[in-house]
């Protein structure tokens, strides 16, 4: 009788220690599994607004490079020169007046 109340003395802490250090893993694994969410989810943003970065580069890069477009902006500036030179022409016929 003596021999069980000494087993129970010694498993009643043992238990409760075991009880403890299973719940601190358990709030410790929940914790990580958290931190991966996170994670997890600052990683997607952060890869899409990358890509999303990359389009926007390479749309300016076609821009910048194609010839069709340096060609459209040459046909604009000289079609820009073109009424610079006919006000020019205007206001000097103005001048000219008074």
């Amino acid at each position: 009788m003596v021999l069980q109340i000494i087993m129970l003395g010694l498993t009643i802490p043992v238990i409760a220690i075991l009880s403890d250090a299973f719940l601190k893993f358990q709030k410790f694994k929940l914790q990580q599994s958290e931190l991966k969410d996170s994670d997890k989810a600052l990683v997607e943003k952060l890869l899409k607004e990358n890509e999303e970065l990359r389009k926007r580069m390479q749309n300016l890069e076609m821009i910048a490079s194609d010839p069709d477009m340096i060609n459209i902006n040459a046909v604009g500036n000289q079609q820009m020169q073109k009424q610079i030179e006919q006000l020019s022409e205007e206001i000097k016929k103005l001048k000219r007046k008074n």
